[in-house]
């Protein structure tokens, strides 16, 4: 019986040590953006096939927890869209940049760090400049409660 309770003791020591050693994912306060990907989806209308919407899919890390909100005024994702017309992308204003509004995410676990997936639907059209026949791409930025920004992500170079 001794030997057992021994046993069990060690185990539990070593168990301990180590989940001690395990560290806890730790972000930085300032949000982190990756891109994922972006698919566009088309309709016909008569004969020609149009785009109508698109996905988007980027993952994200922030180490305070605060990225979107309970306030749906509060839009914590922005993108704009910039046309190749030879010299490199330039912001096209004939697109309306588009803010959006983000739900408040909560973490899984103990921790206040989030990490994760997010896709955001583009629908309604225009998703582009119908007008042209450049070269597109969206520039995404998300901002946290805070106001901190994160860095900048771009889709790749889009046809139309």
């Amino acid at each position: 019986m001794q030997m057992s309770v021994t046993k069990i003791a060690v185990l539990f020591g070593i168990v301990f040590f180590l989940g001690a050693c395990i560290k806890k994912k730790e972000f930085d306060i300032v949000p982190a953006l990756s891109f994922q990907s972006y698919e566009v989806f088309s309709s016909m209308q008569g004969s020609k096939s149009v785009p109508d919407s698109a996905y988007l899919t980027f993952s994200f890390q922030d180490g305070d927890g605060d990225l979107g909100s309970n306030d749906s005024t509060f839009m914590s994702l922005h993108m704009t869209y910039f046309e190749d017309r030879g010299n490199g992308f330039v912001r096209d204003s004939a697109v309306a940049d588009a803010y959006v509004y983000v739900p408040k995410l909560t973490a899984n676990g103990g921790g206040k760090g989030l990490e994760g997936t997010f896709t955001q639907i583009l629908k309604p059209a225009p998703i582009i400049d119908f007008k042209s026949a450049y070269p597109y791409q969206w520039r995404i930025v998300m901002v946290d409660q805070a106001g901190h920004q994160s860095n900048i992500i771009s889709t790749p170079a889009q046809s139309k």
